[in-house]
């Protein structure tokens, strides 16, 4: 029979006492640098869409409304999280000067009226917008959105959303 040694892992302060398995995974997760590394700024919550967003943030996003984001020039590997809490309105993702939208950038989407529903969009040569109007291009709670810098005039845009209805690409030239 094994038996379980306790191990104390102990992160930003706090100290967890674990079985020895256990210590190891989360030892792991506890210190993966991608979060401290990729978003330096932490979490910031994003209650109105007509905001400058920041890069190095992750955003928690509540607003019905919808609106206009500006993105900021994002430098190479420079990322901004947006994770969706509740449906919003339609809002706008808008690249920074001189940048559009890498041609690799790819969003998912599933109907959630019709869960077999699938559909997968992929970005063209100068787009430069990104929206989601709560129905068809996604915008409704539990979506997740990834802006990541590629070189000084691209953006790489990774989505998963939930939509509704005729479901379409949520990349778009402005």
């Amino acid at each position: 029979m094994a038996t379980y040694q306790k191990s104390n892992v102990t992160h930003k302060g706090l100290k967890y006492n674990l079985d020895n398995y256990h210590s190891i995974a989360v030892e792991a997760a506890l210190n993966n640098p991608e979060v401290d590394h990729w978003y330096p700024n932490g979490v910031g919550a994003l209650t109105d869409a007509t905001t400058a967003l920041v890069a190095g943030t992750i955003y928690t996003y509540v607003d019905a409304n919808g609106g206009a984001n500006a993105l900021p020039v994002l430098g190479i590997g420079e990322r901004i999280k947006v994770l969706i809490k509740t449906a919003s309105g339609s809002t706008v993702y808008t690249c920074g000067s001189g940048q559009t939208i890498h041609t690799s950038s790819y969003a998912t989407l599933t109907d959630i009226v019709n869960g077999d529903a699938a559909f997968a969009a992929t970005a063209v040569a100068l787009n430069n917008t990104f929206t989601v109007n709560k129905t068809t291009t996604g915008g409704l709670g539990g979506d997740e959105y990834d802006f990541i810098g590629v070189t000084s005039s691209l953006i790489m845009i990774v989505a998963r959303l939930n939509g509704s209805g005729a479901l379409a690409s949520p990349f778009s030239t402005v």
